[in-house]
């Protein structure tokens, strides 16, 4: 079975300091915008795609030495 990849962004106002929050319908958790990777697309655009899709925002600044990866296992069974 092949993994999984996703992608998120943290959006950061300056002044004052805001971070942007959204609450997922399905299970009434607050995230940050983020989304499944498609084939090809690097992190960075997958990242600008959710964000677009998510709460239609597009004029952003990325910081580019700023990244950090972070890895989880997560394994589902189903009957």
């Amino acid at each position: 079975m092949k993994p999984e990849i996703s992608v998120g962004i943290i959006l950061v106002k300056e002044k004052p300091i805001k971070f942007l929050l959204m609450r997922r319908e399905n299970n009434k958790v607050w995230d940050f915008p983020k989304g499944h990777l498609l084939s090809e697309e690097s992190y960075e655009i997958c990242a600008l795609r959710e964000l677009k899709e998510e709460t239609q925002i597009s004029d952003i600044k990325l910081f580019k030495d700023f990244k950090e990866e972070l890895c989880s296992i997560m394994t589902y069974v189903t009957t």
